[in-house]
C-alpha cells in the first residue's frame, strides 16, 4: 500500500451518504481509502432514507478496495479484546487498520482509544 492510506468505518459512508460529509475533503489528505469487510456488511445491512443515498454508497464501494478478514487480522482481533473491552466489529475494523498500517476514519474516535498509539484514529469532521 503505497501513499497515504487509510480505512474508512461503516459510519463514515452514513454520513457521506447523507451529505453530512464531503468525500471531497477526504481525498484531499489521503491517496487510497479502503475498506473492512465487516464495515460492508454493516453499511448494506442500514436502511437508507431513499435510493440516491444507497446508490451513493454503492458507488464509492466500486472504487474502494475491499480488505477482507485474513490470519493476520483475525490474530490481532483476538489480541486487541484480550487487552480491551471492545465490540467484535470495532475489533475487526481496527485490526484491519492495524494489519495493514493504514490510519482509521471513524467519527466514533472513543471506541478506538487506548488500543495502540501506532494507529491514528482520525474523525473525518475535523477535516472540514
Amino acid at each position: 500500500m503505497n501513499g497515504k492510506n487509510a480505512l474508512l468505518d461503516s459510519n463514515v459512508f452514513i454520513y457521506i451518504s447523507q451529505r453530512q460529509l464531503d468525500f471531497e475533503k477526504l481525498l484531499e489528505h489521503y491517496d487510497n481509502f479502503y475498506v473492512s469487510v465487516i464495515s460492508k456488511m454493516e453499511v448494506f445491512g442500514y436502511n437508507f432514507d431513499n435510493k440516491e443515498e444507497k446508490e451513493i454508497v454503492e458507488n464509492l464501494f466500486m472504487e474502494i478496495e475491499l480488505l477482507n478478514l485474513n490470519e493476520d487480522i483475525v490474530n490481532k482481533v483476538i489480541e486487541t479484546r484480550k487487552k480491551k473491552k471492545i465490540k467484535l466489529p470495532d475489533a475487526i475494523v481496527y485490526a484491519t487498520a492495524s494489519t495493514n498500517d493504514i490510519d482509521l476514519i471513524t467519527r466514533n474516535v472513543g471506541d478506538f482509544q487506548n488500543i495502540d498509539k501506532n494507529i491514528k484514529v482520525i474523525n473525518p469532521f475535523d477535516y472540514e
